[in-house]
């Protein structure tokens, strides 16, 4: 599968920053929200909020996953190919767990916001 060789790709590649912010999940979980919520938080002081790209966008559009968007060969979202050039603090999703993470991302002091849900 192609999801496999992203990760692979993401863990061997990917380097962290400090003020980066990850927002991960297993699927379904209502990441959806948390990372519009994120994105208007972090680029409040960017841009007016009657110019916010989330008036357009879906917020998986303006959040890069870095498994499925990033790394994808597919490339099907709108995500930078060049980390470097984005401004601090970079927000991603992701839905790899912990312990298959990039190791800059679990050494960096980068904040992981972790959201799940209780299933019935």
């Amino acid at each position: 599968m192609p999801i496999f060789k992203n990760v692979l790709t993401f863990q061997k590649h990917f380097v962290a920053r400090d003020s980066d912010i990850l927002i991960a999940s297993v699927p379904k979980a209502g990441s959806t929200w948390l990372k519009a919520l994120l994105f208007s938080i972090v680029s409040r002081t960017n841009q007016a909020t009657s110019q916010s790209p989330l008036l357009n966008h879906h917020p998986q559009e303006v959040v890069c996953s870095l498994e499925s968007g990033v790394y994808s060969e597919a490339f099907g979202y709108p995500c930078p190919q060049h980390l470097d050039e984005l401004v601090s603090p970079r927000l991603f999703s992701t839905h790899v767990p912990y312990t298959s993470l990039p190791e800059s991302i679990k050494t960096s002091r980068c904040r992981i916001l972790y959201i799940c849900r209780e299933s019935f």
